[in-house]
């Protein structure tokens, strides 16, 4: 299948057709040339608007990457916020 008549079943511009091919979301589709997509027509009848494909997999893989760093940093905080609450128990304690 051409982008044209990609474009077209999808009521989709152009470009933004050839975008997704150059995005991976089109599984199998394969540029000939500089210019020109071909697409399967699986592709194309079973694409979702969102990630496809490669590009999925990549997005999938940065989120979890950023709940990894949210969940790490709230452990670093809640361990540096126990550390500083022990030292002031230890310095009231001193004062006593």
């Amino acid at each position: 299948m051409t982008v044209e008549e990609a474009a077209k079943q999808l009521k989709y511009t152009k470009s933004a057709v050839c975008n997704i091919c150059r995005r991976g979301e089109f599984p199998g589709a394969r540029r000939v040339g500089q210019r020109v997509w071909i697409i399967p027509r699986a592709s194309v009848m079973n694409y979702k608007r969102g990630l496809q494909g490669f590009a999925a997999v990549q997005a999938r893989k940065r989120a979890e990457k950023e709940v990894f760093r949210e969940a790490l940093n709230n452990v670093i905080r809640d361990a540096k916020s126990s550390v500083a609450s022990e030292a002031v128990s230890e310095s009231a304690g001193a004062e006593e």
